[in-house]
């Protein structure tokens, strides 16, 4: 029997510092997750909600680990942000935003 390798993080609360992003979080990854069978990213992967940042966080880790990712949405991925709310968007809503860009970056989300 084989056991699997996980490599798991979370709670990044990511924002948009490239600098932070390059420079320090994807060479830990790069380095921590070397040999693991998938990574796990358990919530807040975005400080603020904003979608952007998720992707930007997901195609960088995608960049340095080449097996699955897997995601969990957390409580600041969902946020509503005041433009989105004058939009008509709730947290499911959200939700369900959050989940399809993260298929669409071919990971997968563990809430649907």
């Amino acid at each position: 029997m084989r056991l699997l390798k996980l490599c798991c993080f979370g709670d990044l609360h990511y924002i948009g510092d490239k600098a932070w992003l390059n420079n320090y979080f994807l060479p830990k990854v790069s380095e921590n997750c070397a040999g693991c069978d998938a990574a796990v990213i358990v919530g807040d992967v975005s400080g603020t909600g904003r979608l952007e940042h998720v992707r930007e966080l997901l195609l960088g880790v995608k960049r340095v680990f080449q097996g699955p990712i897997i995601v969990v949405p957390g409580n600041h991925d969902i946020y509503v942000l005041q433009d989105e709310q004058d939009r008509g968007l709730n947290s499911l809503i959200k939700l369900s935003m959050f989940n399809r860009l993260v298929r669409d970056l071919g990971c997968v989300t563990l809430m649907l």
